[in-house]
């Protein structure tokens, strides 16, 4: 079911002959009156990005003039906050790790805990590359949304070769302007659920997917009520995407290759039961966030003819 956008409390009727002090402060009392944490402050980051200036530049001259565009696109901006709507979706952008990547409502906004998901990856490559002479892994990133994670390993990892898949056809546009712009030449995007499009057997799947149970959906917070459903719902109980993954995996990957997924808060000890009764695995381990949440799990396909 498609969300349905919130009501905005007031409209900002901006108007023409506005100067930056009016701006900032109808814009922050309309923010105030949607519940926002912080309404000065993205009222000032959203009246910086449509006047294209600085921060100091701004609190320089608050009796400058707006144009009757720059109060339109304000405006604009401010309703759809007030509604909810994320503001990296506003400003098409997200800083994330080093780099900003383009986002928009085709794909997940990336979150500051997925770059520990990419940490733990580049662990077990630069394990990789400490056993192996000449190590130039298969590295997959499935469900890749904006393409932020096979980005991100592609840069950290120049020897590796970087395929990502996606459902989506929207979110592999994003992920190709991403791509295109960050890492030319280092990821190739495929169409595909999960590992049915890799064309070769990896050493190394990292994967963030839908883990938020179908019944929770409805009570999440307002501004995930414009990001992909298709993207969070996880099924009746988080773990359907997961649960076909670890299923396909052993036959898609090479022996012995490693596996890191992101999960929900209370589901790493369920996907840990899940690899220990499959035979196909060889190790199973969990790590926590920074705020110890059970976060991350990392699994190994056992090698050839191997088992528990």
């Amino acid at each position: 079911m498609p969300w349905q956008p919130l009501t905005v409390p007031n409209s900002l009727q901006l108007g023409s002959e506005r100067t930056v002090r009016d701006a900032l402060l109808a814009g922050r009392a309309l923010l105030c009156s949607a519940g926002l944490t912080d309404p000065h402050l993205e009222s000032r980051l959203l009246l910086q990005h449509v006047l294209q200036i600085s921060h100091a530049a701004l609190y320089a001259h608050p009796e400058k003039r707006l144009s009757a565009t720059e109060s339109s696109v304000f405006e604009a901006l401010i309703t759809r906050r007030a509604r909810r709507e994320p503001y990296a979706y506003l400003v098409g952008a997200q800083s994330w790790l080093d780099f900003e990547l383009c986002v928009d409502r085709n794909v997940l906004i990336p979150r500051p805990e997925t770059e520990q998901l990419v940490q733990l990856a580049v662990e077990v490559l630069e394990d990789g590359r400490r056993a192996t002479v000449e190590w130039a892994p298969v590295v997959v990133d499935v469900g890749t949304g904006s393409g932020a994670i096979a980005i991100a390993v592609a840069r950290a990892f120049p020897e590796a070769s970087v395929f990502a898949t996606d459902v989506s056809v929207g979110a592999l546009s994003t992920a190709a302007a991403n791509v295109a712009r960050l890492a030319p030449g280092r990821v190739t995007l495929l169409a595909g659920d999960l590992l049915e499009p890799i064309p070769y057997r990896a050493a190394l799947l990292v994967a963030n997917l839908p883990y938020i149970p179908s019944g929770e959906i409805g009570q999440l917070e307002p501004e995930l009520r414009y990001e992909p459903c298709q993207a969070l719902d996880g099924g009746r109980d988080g773990l359907e995407a997961i649960r076909a993954l670890l299923e396909e995996a052993p036959l898609a990957l090479a022996p012995g290759a490693h596996i890191v997924l992101e999960c929900g808060h209370n589901q790493a000890r369920a996907i840990e039961a899940l690899a220990l009764s499959d035979p196909r695995y060889a190790a199973v381990r969990i790590v926590r966030d920074l705020g110890s949440v059970e976060r991350f799990v990392g699994l190994q396909v056992c090698q050839e003819g191997m088992g528990h």
